[in-house]
């Protein structure tokens, strides 16, 4: 049990507290993970009492502590089953949920990109689809670290054009780089089709965000052929959608320090680099006619089909995920996903295999990853690798042997999937206040559990529990009665029976014992939010003590009503913009007790 620390006077109770993890723990036995996943479409989750967000529930085979950076955070996405979907960001200290936004029907490439020296929470969300259809009429979103829209951005032109949910990409130059779909008519002849056919082609669009002002435009079908493409001319490629046959499917784009851009397109199976004045095609790697000869002795680096997650790590590498989910006519053996690192030699026109990252459980009958797959090179040599349709996540050293291998869901069974995962910095500080509710019996702290939880909070160390009998004292910092470290997405602490006190509070502390925030006072015997969160300062004393100070000295809440949340459960919610309310705002309330 937790140690405990008395005062000699009941105003300045203090109890030390170690706290409970109200988060499910980690699962390590597959079996056991697997029965629970049964329950919950092959994605098991969790829900919490002070916040209505869904948590993944994890399975980890592999972690090595030693060899992975906790003071990162885990940035993915995806569905929930019939739930929202939702950008997602994980401790790297235990894996637990730190933010998620479960508002959107689909989120697809969570991560964090840096324009004119700001980092921002980037993503694409859009309408829930069946089949091709679902790339289109989205928006890629930006969020600074208040979790306040400052950019949603979209391709322009006619109401053909639409968004493809692949990268969008943050230039050095301070501009983005959007992919994008729009169907023209165009004859299909030379691969099966009438001469008169709907073509969904596939380009780019860099925009300069502050004007929204198109800077560049490439498409495809004005500089390949279709008859280039492993895409038959049938229905699973498009034929008889209102889209029309995807002949190209461009996945990734980057632009290069020279100012030309590296395009994927994964139904060419092929990459290729066009020029950036006017988009002719420098060369192309892979496909029916690679520029580029593979010196690998068993023809690896160039045997990539129906690529993703194309990225230039170098001048002169690039790595990329190769989804390998169809046969293709230079694919040989079997076709197993994996994560590939490339060097190429533009002078002799020759690519080599540096790395080669395979999923844990490939052992020779193959791991495929479906439509989606990514992969992320860090500074340290170490990769991380999204398994696609597998929900899987697995991060090499540099010697590529796994440090940490997480399941999101059962491998094939899993209605969700992880298309990109990537380990990066943020410094998310929130707007909205933290979140509290309380079993209280005795309409008071006395025998209480309290529950706090900080959706996008990154530097929440500990917790700290305040009480008092009038609501406008319980900020002072002699009204501390619990405190306990973090424990996960939502820590729950139980209050001693000896102290009783009316109203209560939470405040989040940093690591250096800070206060970052504070919750909203309730009163326990309504239910009731009493007052709103204002002039945070600390739960220290203080070093000289002043008449100034007085009973509201070292004060972390201030006066405004609230509404009535519910008797004896309450809880504030707070969530990122949505994009027509930009921006910003804040929801409260909302959801229902588990």
């Amino acid at each position: 049990m937790s140690s405990k620390r008395t005062a000699v006077a009941a105003a300045a109770a203090l109890l030390s507290l170690g706290g409970a993890v109200a988060d499910q723990p980690i699962y390590t036995v597959k079996s056991a993970y697997a029965a629970v996943a049964n329950e919950t479409n092959g994605l098991p989750q969790q829900r919490f009492r002070s916040s209505d967000i869904i948590a993944p529930v994890l399975q980890v085979n592999t972690w090595d502590k030693a060899q992975t950076d906790d003071s990162s955070c885990l940035f993915l996405s995806g569905a929930y089953g019939r739930h929202k979907a939702a950008p997602m960001i994980l401790s790297g200290k235990d894996l637990s949920l730190v933010y998620a936004d479960q508002q959107y029907d689909e989120v697809y490439a969570s991560s964090v990109q840096t324009l004119n020296g700001t980092q921002y929470l980037t993503f694409w969300e859009g309408p829930r689809r069946g089949g091709n259809s679902s790339r289109a009429d989205g928006h890629w979103l930006m969020y600074d670290g208040t979790y306040a829209l400052q950019f949603n951005l979209t391709a322009r032109g006619s109401g053909a054009i639409r968004d493809d949910m692949p990268a969008m990409r943050v230039t050095r130059d301070n501009t983005v780089l959007l992919p994008l779909y729009e169907t023209v008519t165009a004859d299909c002849s030379a691969v099966g089709g009438p001469v008169d056919a709907p073509l969904q082609d596939s380009g780019f669009q860099e925009m300069d965000p502050a004007t929204n002002k198109v800077v560049f435009e490439w498409r495809a079908r004005e500089h390949f052929d279709l008859n280039a493409s492993f895409a038959q001319y049938d229905a699973a490629f498009g034929v008889g959608s209102p889209g029309g046959f995807d002949f190209f499917h461009l996945d990734s784009v980057e632009k290069a320090d020279n100012g030309h851009y590296l395009v994927s397109s994964s139904h060419f199976s092929m990459l290729a680099m066009v020029d950036g004045q006017d988009g002719h095609v420098l060369w192309t790697l892979g496909g029916k006619h690679s520029d580029f000869r593979d010196v690998d002795d068993g023809g690896n680096a160039t045997d990539f089909a129906w690529q993703r997650d194309v990225r230039m790590t170098g001048p002169d590498e690039i790595t990329l995920f190769d989804n390998h989910v169809r046969s293709t006519d230079h694919c040989r053996g079997p076709c197993h996903s994996r994560g590939l690192r490339l060097r190429l030699d533009h002078a002799a026109r020759t690519v080599a295999l540096v790395a080669e990252w395979r999923h844990p459980d490939d052992g020779g009958g193959g791991v495929d990853a479906g439509r989606m797959g990514g992969v992320q090179l860090l500074g340290d040599g170490h990769a991380v690798v999204a398994w696609g349709d597998n929900p899987a996540f697995v991060e090499y050293n540099k010697a590529g042997q796994p440090v940490l291998d997480v399941q999101r869901g059962v491998a094939g069974a899993a209605a969700g999937r992880l298309e990109r995962v990537s380990r990066q910095r943020w410094h998310g500080a929130p707007s909205w206040p933290p979140s509290v509710a309380v079993d209280a019996p005795s309409k008071s702290t006395s025998g209480a559990t309290v529950y706090v939880s900080w959706n996008g909070a990154t530097e929440v160390a500990a917790w700290a529990i305040l009480a008092s009998d009038t609501a406008d004292t319980v900020s002072h910092y002699k009204n501390v009665i619990a405190h306990a470290n973090r424990t996960g997405f939502e820590t729950h602490i139980a209050l001693d029976d000896a102290v009783a006190r009316r109203y209560i509070g939470a405040a989040a502390m940093s690591a250096a014992g800070d206060v970052l925030g504070a919750s909203f006072v309730y009163d326990m015997h309504t239910g009731k939010a009493v007052m709103q969160a204002s002039g945070i300062t600390t739960i220290r004393p203080p070093v000289k003590a002043t008449a100034a100070a007085g009973a509201m000295g070292g004060s972390i809440f201030g006066f405004s009503m609230l509404f009535y949340i519910g008797n004896y459960f309450w809880r504030k919610r707070g969530a990122a913009p949505s994009a027509e309310e930009h921006p910003s705002y804040e929801k409260v309330g909302g959801g229902s007790a588990v």
